[in-house]
């Protein structure tokens, strides 16, 4: 009776950690601007929707946006007409299906491992995922494409596995979710699924299973999902939309387009992105090994993880966030391999204990290299995370593999916490002063009569706070000149710029402070220049 309510207990813990991770997606989910430069399109687009009248043809800045298909654009736009222009009405998608994945994942791996604990543990691992949350309180298509591809694995799973008379609906909701995930990311939604089907049953050998696969009932429900947008755009626009498709979905993955072209990216990338999760991947591998050998129900996850790594190495354009359909795969077998060392009281065991306070180490170390940039960060929190180190190396002391990873786990739920409370807000009011911005050019053009340039500047996600076009300009110095003597409009510019060419052209400032005109996605980056005060001034003029 003692240990089943002391299993009883672990279950709870697992259970507060996963939504404790699942709460904190949904927390100040409004509070930081839109991000430039992806962020900006999906906020933007729905926007111009609406003020349009037209739902099927995306416009980003008032021209053709095709370069991705609009399930997301379709999915931000209820939240705007109920909640407004608003952060977290672009955000809400990616929070809710970041939030499905967590219990796609738990199913998952209680099925595959046949074991609850398991499902818990790779819970809690890929709801902690640093790269995972980010994606979750973003407004991009990498979250919505990462559950429904995780979705469209996973029913499949179920239909692979279930023997009763509803088998063959679980195959049409396969290919339903296909066709959705074609209309978040384009051809990708069915190819990559695929990708994992195909080698999964030629390592099993089961030819007859993996014909059955394939379904013309299937394949009529993906097409009826996925295709009427893409011909309806061909319809109008012809050329001009499917010359933007071929290039984003094929060049790609042929040429670089984004990114890097190394083909060892992402094992730079996997520690980072699967973080503390991937403290666990060495020793959950080795031990896959004796496993897959001994049941071949486990090697799903594997052939999956394996498919999608392999895939996206071998295209020429790379991006931290192309593989995050691994997070569900490499979270089962991490979970998997958790929970087996939780009961081994030998070897498995003792690297589970040794291994989870490597979580708060890096939590500590991370922290203190970002407050060496943004030095507002309380030494509560340092405190705080030191204490649960400490707590992580006595429960190794005492042999408590639970505690040791338990403990550990909650140390990134505060890391998480600074991160919103203390990171966040330091960034925004480092030089993001779009909402500012927008209320002074509306202050001073409340009819939006006037057009509004950037000179050699474009910043992706002013136009979802002007509401207005951004048009650039990158004239000489006489043009530019005579541009102010003929024309009647707003400009933003460098104010070294302004003050030593255009100063006496110009009639009025109508705004003035620093503005990072580079990418603050590139979080790194980002931080460096806000330490080295490289954030340059900026003024609105007319």
């Amino acid at each position: 009776m003692t240990d089943l309510k002391k299993n009883d207990l672990k279950d709870r813990i697992l259970i507060f950690l996963s939504l404790s991770f699942i709460v904190l997606y949904f927390f100040k989910l409004g509070f930081p601007s839109i991000w430039h430069p992806n962020e900006g399109f999906y906020a933007e687009v729905p926007r111009e929707m609406i003020e349009s009248g037209d739902l099927l043809t995306p416009y980003f800045n008032y021209e053709f946006r095709f370069q991705k298909p609009p399930l997301l654009y379709w999915l931000i736009l209820p939240w705007q007409l109920l909640l407004g222009q608003s952060e977290i009405a672009v955000r809400l998608p990616s929070a809710l299906m970041a939030a499905g994945g967590v219990f796609l994942t738990f199913w998952l791996a209680s099925t595959v491992w046949n074991d609850k604990r398991a499902g818990l543990i790779s819970a809690a691992i890929i709801g902690s995922a640093f790269d995972y949350n980010t994606a979750a309180r973003y407004g991009s298509p990498e979250m919505l494409l990462t559950v429904l591809m995780t979705a469209s694995l996973v029913v499949f799973y179920k239909w692979h596995m279930d023997n009763g008379k509803h088998k063959k609906y679980w195959l049409l909701l396969f290919y339903a979710i296909c066709g959705l995930s074609t209309l978040a990311k384009g051809p990708i939604g069915i190819i990559l699924p695929f990708l994992v089907i195909v080698p999964y049953f030629l390592l099993k050998k089961d030819i007859k299973e993996l014909l059955k696969v394939f379904s013309v009932g299937g394949a009529a429900i993906y097409l009826l999902v996925s295709v009427p947008w893409y011909l309806l755009m061909v319809q109008k626009h012809g050329a001009d939309f499917y010359n933007v498709v071929l290039g984003e979905n094929v060049g790609r993955f042929v040429s670089k387009k984004s990114g890097t072209s190394n083909y060892l990216f992402y094992f730079g990338v996997l520690p980072w992105n699967f973080f503390p999760g991937s403290v666990f991947i060495v020793p959950a591998f080795i031990w896959l090994r004796n496993i897959v050998k001994r049941d071949t129900a486990v090697l799903y996850p594997v052939v999956w993880f394996a498919s999608v790594f392999i895939f996206f190495s071998f295209s020429r354009s790379k991006l931290p966030t192309y593989i995050y359909p691994l997070f569900s795969p490499l979270e089962v077998i991490t979970g998997g391999w958790i929970s087996s060392a939780l009961r081994d009281n030998g070897r498995q065991g003792a690297v589970l204990s040794w291994v989870s306070p490597l979580i708060p180490v890096t939590v500590i170390a991370g922290v203190i290299w970002i407050r060496s940039y943004l030095p507002g960060i309380s030494s509560v929190y340092i405190g705080i995370l030191i204490f649960l180190l400490s707590w992580s190396i006595w429960t190794v002391k005492e042999k408590d593999r639970f505690g040791s990873f338990a403990v550990s786990m909650f140390a990134m739920t505060v890391f998480i916490v600074i991160f919103l409370q203390s990171i966040i807000p330091q960034i925004e009011n480092s030089a993001r002063h779009y909402k500012e911005i927008a209320a002074k050019v509306a202050g001073e053009d409340p009819k939006k009569e006037l057009p509004f340039y950037g000179y050699k500047i474009f910043k992706e996600n002013l136009p979802f706070y002007l509401e207005r076009k951004m048009r650039s300009l990158s004239l000489d110095e006489d043009k530019m000149n005579r541009f102010f003597s003929d024309n009647d409009a707003l400009v933003m510019m460098r104010s070294d710029l302004y003050r030593e060419k255009f100063s006496e052209s110009a009639k009025k400032v109508i705004w003035e402070g620093p503005f990072y005109h580079k990418s603050e996605s590139r979080f790194m980056r980002y931080l460096i220049d806000i330490k080295n005060d490289r954030i340059e001034d900026f003024v609105i003029i007319r």
